[in-house]
């Protein structure tokens, strides 16, 4: 881990630090050196709670995510199997939180500098709206907006509108997948607030006309995830009522395994729809499988966002018939359960 820093100010150029904290989150040893703040003196460290280190020099918008982090790390109130890789700490900074067999410190914090840091803004804003503009803009072409197409423009168009669309769900997977994790840290969330929807939450006219609904049949329980979770479960929940049978009903329930200590969250719908007919149990792509750029099932489409939005705490997602049902099936969300009570920070 290299040799103690006790000379002064922070070190310079940039590099890597280590803080040693004992049981009760007191920073009792430091190692390496890194640009975190210009100002900070190293010698004032040892003592300081990890709480405090935390509100002086981490960015405000992920202190929270980090006081929590070494709640479920160090006190054990998320399973090990599901902690997260890194955290944000501040803007090209990330943290990495793991425990150590000393006699003084149980737990040594590794911040370091990422450059990939920015690539969020990237594939956020231009990438992610060039993409946009051109499916909207294909799509219009393809509907015959000033005037007719010929076959092979219409072969040409519809083949490129597919890509794009493949393209740009596979950059929408590598963001939350990759790079999220480096700006946002996961929090313990209520079940119910991250799960919970109903019809007046989708702007879909089939609803009425097909006299369909949205069920929930949630817990007490709390999950540990980046919040981002409830967007993709909307965004396949949406797709579904497109597809489901007419007077049916999408069922949202959960269910605890003590043993794994995760929650597991199923989403149950009934299609006859070929795209949503599974007979066997439907994993996610990786993101690096070449078959993403050549299209899935909108089945496996599901499970493959979903599955990235749960990549940074270790989650797991997929589809699975129903037994004795060829139209029945769920999508499944497996997440790390908060074993306690949440406290107040």
């Amino acid at each position: 881990m290299g040799h103690p820093v006790d000379n002064g100010l922070w070190l310079k150029p940039l590099g890597d630090v280590f803080l040693g904290l004992n049981t009760s989150a007191v920073i009792r040893r430091v190692f390496g050196a890194i640009d975190i703040a210009p100002s900070l003196n190293v010698a004032q460290l040892p003592g300081l709670s990890w709480r405090d280190f935390v509100a002086h020099y981490a960015d405000q918008s992920v202190q929270d995510g980090l006081n929590y982090a070494w709640l479920a790390m160090a006190k054990g109130h998320v399973a090990r199997a599901y902690w997260p890789l890194y955290l944000p700490f501040k803007q090209g900074v990330i943290a990495r939180m793991r425990p150590v067999d000393d006699p003084i410190i149980s737990f040594v914090i590794h911040l370091s500098p990422v450059t990939e840091y920015n690539l969020v803004d990237l594939i956020s804003e231009p990438l992610l709206s060039v993409m946009d503009r051109m499916i909207a803009t294909s799509q219009e072409i393809f509907s015959g907006v000033g005037g007719p197409l010929t076959d092979r423009q219409v072969k040409d168009i519809g083949d490129i509108v597919r890509q794009a669309e493949h393209t740009r769900q596979l950059l929408y997977d590598l963001r939350a997948e990759v790079l999220l994790p480096a700006t946002t840290p996961p929090m313990p969330y209520p079940v119910t607030d991250l799960f919970t929807f109903a019809a007046g939450d989708f702007t879909r006219r089939r609803i009425t006309t097909h006299r369909l609904s949205i069920q929930s049949q949630l817990s007490v329980e709390t999950v540990y995830c980046q919040s981002v979770i409830r967007a993709e479960v909307h965004q396949i929940i949406d797709s579904l009522i497109a597809c489901i049978a007419a007077e049916s009903a999408i069922t949202i329930s959960d269910t605890v395994d003590e043993d794994a200590q995760t929650v597991q969250i199923a989403i149950q719908f009934q299609s006859r729809e070929p795209a949503l007919q599974i007979k066997t149990r439907v994993d996610p792509v990786d993101v690096s499988d070449p078959v993403r750029l050549s299209g899935m099932r909108s089945i496996q489409r599901f499970v493959t966002a979903v599955q990235s939005r749960l990549k940074p705490i270790n989650g797991h997602a997929w589809a699975e018939p129903i037994a004795d049902s060829d139209s029945m099936a769920r999508i499944v969300l497996v997440l790390p359960r908060w074993a306690d009570s949440v406290q107040e920070l």
